[in-house]
């Protein structure tokens, strides 16, 4: 299936930037944001001005709040922001919904907010539509294994998940819920090629299995250790 609701931006675009603490987001994921710093403040204000998209990008260390150029990935989502509400204590509660995957060319001064010329991250297609059904069918039944060790997502996840026609939405779907490393998360979102994104996403689900079914492991022995001790 072709990939659906892509923004067709020129070359060079210049949208804000939104700097993230410890988030990724991926295209279609929709997530509350909570906004303090004034020159975020300051990019949303812009965006509801003019009905513009954002640009989402990470921050490398979380911790820094003055951001520049230097302490963001190079590569984000473009976002379009559905709600705002401006809470008691100053902050803002924005309503965000990823769209596509962009890349930033250079940075635009301005006092205001970050701002940024940005260019759409082509997406590859799979060649091999057999493969990508091999991976698909392989990530669906480690996420359906993920979601039974892991005590925060619900089987109704896994519904949703697996009724995702669309290639790009359904693995990014699953790396938006699986509980990877921030840094394995962004380096998802920056694989344009299908077939590699998918074969990253089970490799990292394929770690994060091992580590809990070890983790359960240990648990059952100290239990049946306890209960030997209890008799």
């Amino acid at each position: 299936m072709s990939h659906t609701n892509k923004i067709e931006l020129p070359s060079g675009a210049i949208l804000p930037v939104l700097p993230l603490r410890d988030l990724v987001v991926f295209p279609h994921m929709i997530a509350p944001l909570f906004v303090g710093r004034e020159k975020s403040i300051n990019a949303l204000k812009s965006v509801m001005e003019k009905d513009q998209r954002i640009l989402l990008v990470t921050q490398k260390d979380p911790n820094v709040d003055d951001v520049t150029q230097t302490d963001l990935y190079s590569i984000g989502t473009i976002a379009r922001i559905l709600q705002l509400l401006r809470l008691q204590d100053g902050t803002i509660k924005a309503l965000i919904e990823g769209q596509e995957r962009a890349r930033i060319i250079r940075f635009i001064p301005d006092e205001q907010c970050l701002k940024a010329h940005t260019q759409n991250l082509v997406e590859s297609p799979s060649t091999d539509p057999h493969k990508l059904e091999v991976l698909r069918r392989t990530a669906l039944n480690q996420f359906e294994q993920y979601i039974k060790l892991s005590n925060k997502l619900t089987p109704d996840i896994l519904v949703l998940v697996s009724r995702i026609e669309d290639p790009h939405k359904f693995i990014d779907s699953i790396a938006t819920h699986a509980n990877f490393r921030i840094t394995d998360k962004q380096h998802v979102l920056e694989i344009s090629d299908l077939n590699a994104r998918y074969e990253k996403v089970c490799a990292l689900l394929e770690g994060v299995l091992d580590v809990m079914q070890a983790e359960r492991r240990i648990r059952r022995r100290v239990k049946k250790q306890m209960e030997k001790a209890q008799r």
